[in-house]
């Protein structure tokens, strides 16, 4: 499997592993993380779409802070299942 580094203004896809942390004022640190599902919907123009994760939370309305976005790339390698003459190979 490979993984690429999202910017932090991408536009997310399902699938997409999302990491959030959150500062609290004395200074505690909590993390989220999740695959995104979808966003949500802006009510009001200029209002932002937040990211909506797998397991129906919120994160942004819990103050946390997107932190990094990783999208996995299936690794695989395309092998001819047909031989020369258009037969299935039996191998």
């Amino acid at each position: 499997m490979k993984y690429e580094i999202l910017e932090p203004e991408a536009q997310f896809e399902p699938g997409d592993l999302l990491m959030f942390a959150y500062v609290s004022k004395n200074g505690n640190v909590k993390h989220k993380s999740g695959v995104h599902s979808t966003y949500t919907e802006p009510v009001h123009d200029g209002d932002a779409r937040y990211s909506v994760l797998a397991d129906g939370s919120i994160p942004q309305w819990q103050g946390y802070g997107l932190v990094v976005a990783v999208r996995p790339h299936a690794d695989f390698e395309d092998v001819p299942i047909f031989d020369d003459i258009g037969e299935v190979r039996r191998e």
